[in-house]
């Protein structure tokens, strides 16, 4: 069907001859029972509801509370129409930044995209299918048949989340958890749609890596695929800029010419003087842009922005207690857990999300945890932690469950997600920790599993072989909390705390409390009264 995973890369690289285009008015909503229509040939636009912008989820256009509590039980059909002016666009790129979840995707009738993970990035070649006028049809199917199905027991229970077949599905587990959030399913196209009309280059791959050497010095390594669709690239560059726009470095970039269109572009630089990234207490988050200059055979120049790179240096102080090192220097870490801030439609308004930042940094806050039980943040969330020198503590999107280490269509599809989200946001400076789950290993044992029975390959092996391939300068844990021998023991390794708020224990509890590193700490259970 055309369709290429591979090209996630490129989300954070910006090519010069390359129009986007993004599909995000003129949308109609159907909610039918599980199958009623097979294609959007069956669909009655007659009934169709009007969506006012794209993305959306179906939680922002029911009201009814029994209709959100039973959101996975239907489908629901998001429709369009668009123009497609005239280009000179060789290939035509359809991407879908985010589906929840079980979906399928139609350029004028053809199916083009079957998606089952909510976290993957898709990219559709779709230039066979376009006309001059189009239709866009995206079909999120009833998760409510795939739950319904058995599965062999787990080997641990948890009472966290109420559908436990739902370890075998990559959506986020809200509207799953009524101890903490309400039971509003989240379905639907809940990030951006683009068409890429690209003209001469499309990056396969993006690989960049920077590190601080010594007090002010740095080494960046960068490894790029891409292919040149008409022309033949004869000579490339790499520039770095800082803050002021001005040249900093700038070098030629290794050419391997592997077919007629494909190239590999690598080079490993060296700089001299360059000022390190820090968290916003302990000094400016200083950062570096990056810019390929592609000199091809017609004399023309096609420029690629990769974006903006901090040189910092994390070191883990020992294995059995969870202290950081930032540059040599260690850093108190305060901070919290960050929720999304709508999570019914799992958006957030650009202007309101640098607010809550900022607020946050002026509260002198300089680390966001994302805990496992919810979902990856929008691209823009980590942009801003970068240029605010907001550390993160990223859980990958695994929480309480037994997960089945052998699924093997399962496995892929969760190597794929994280190779999505580390191609994105691997390199950036902010990614301080990144964490296999959240409590998978301190739910195992709490439910009585032994000590020696808590492994699992996904968080043992496959998460930290990819950690070390795409982010190999950010320390890895294999859960959120982990300690050496008893997972959630307090006294070492990230903890989580409930001694007061979950536990009812006296305010003496939490000032006597022996842990180095609360990932996680509630103090209060529950608020009394909304104001």
């Amino acid at each position: 069907m055309g369709i290429n995973h591979k090209l996630s890369p490129t989300q954070s690289a910006a090519v010069s001859d390359a129009q986007v285009v993004a599909l995000d008015k003129g949308f109609s909503w159907l909610s039918t029972e599980h199958l009623a229509y097979e294609s959007p040939t069956d669909v009655d636009g007659s009934v169709a509801k009007p969506v006012a912008k794209m993305p959306c989820t179906v939680a922002m256009l029911v009201n009814d509370e029994a209709e959100l509590a039973r959101l996975n039980s239907k489908d629901h059909w998001f429709v369009t129409e668009f123009t497609l002016a005239e280009t000179q666009a060789k290939r035509v790129l359809l991407q879908l930044d985010g589906l929840l979840t079980y979906a399928e995707v139609y350029i004028n009738q053809q199916l083009v995209l079957i998606s089952s993970n909510a976290y993957h990035s898709n990219i559709v070649d779709v230039t066979a299918h376009l006309k001059p006028t189009n239709q866009l049809a995206i079909c999120c199917r009833a998760i409510s048949a795939v739950l319904a199905k058995k599965h062999p027991r787990p080997r641990f229970a948890t009472r966290l989340i109420n559908e436990r077949n739902l370890r075998f599905i990559r959506t986020p587990i809200l509207g799953y958890t009524p101890g903490f959030a309400a039971p509003t399913q989240a379905v639907g196209p809940y990030r951006p749609i683009r068409l890429i009309c690209e003209q001469q280059v499309r990056i396969i791959s993006s690989f960049v890596n920077t590190q601080l050497i010594g007090e002010n010095s740095g080494l960046l390594t960068l490894d790029i695929a891409l292919e040149c669709i008409d022309d033949h690239v004869t000579d490339a560059r790499l520039v770095v800029l800082n803050d002021e726009n001005e040249l900093i470095a700038e070098t030629a970039l290794n050419i391997t010419h592997n077919n007629a269109s494909h190239y590999r572009l690598t080079s490993q630089l060296a700089l001299d003087i360059i000022n390190p990234y820090w968290p916003h207490t302990h000094g400016k988050p200083e950062r570096y842009s990056l810019r390929i200059e592609l000199k091809c055979q017609d004399a023309s120049t096609i420029y690629i922005t990769l974006g903006k790179y901090g040189f910092r240096r994390i070191d883990r102080v020992n294995s059995s207690t969870f202290s950081l090192k930032i540059n040599d220097v260690p850093v108190y870490l305060r901070g919290a857990c960050w929720t999304p801030m709508d999570p019914k439609s799992l958006l957030v308004d650009a202007d309101q999300l640098r607010e809550r930042l900022v607020w946050l940094q002026s509260l002198g806050m300089n680390m966001l945890r994302i805990p496992g039980n919810m979902l990856y943040e929008s691209d823009a969330f980590y942009e801003l932690c970068d240029e605010l020198g907001i550390l993160v503590f990223q859980d990958f999107a695994f929480a309480n469950f037994d997960y089945p280490e052998s699924d093997a269509e399962l496995i892929e599809s969760i190597q794929l997600e994280i190779r999505h989200f580390l191609a994105k946001h691997g390199g950036r400076p902010c990614l301080t920790v990144l964490a296999g789950n959240s409590e998978v290993a301190q739910q195992a044992s709490m439910m009585g599993l032994e000590l020696n029975h808590l492994n699992n390959a996904i968080f043992d092996q496959h998460l930290p072989a990819i950690v070390g391939e795409l982010a190999p300068n950010v320390p890895y844990v294999r859960s959120s909390p982990t300690a050496d021998g008893i997972p959630f023991h307090s006294g070492n390794g990230p903890s989580h705390y409930y001694g007061v708020g979950g536990y009812r224990r006296s305010f003496d509890d939490a000032r006597l409390f022996k842990g180095r590193f609360a990932s996680e700490c509630l103090a209060f259970s529950h608020v009394p009264e909304d104001e």
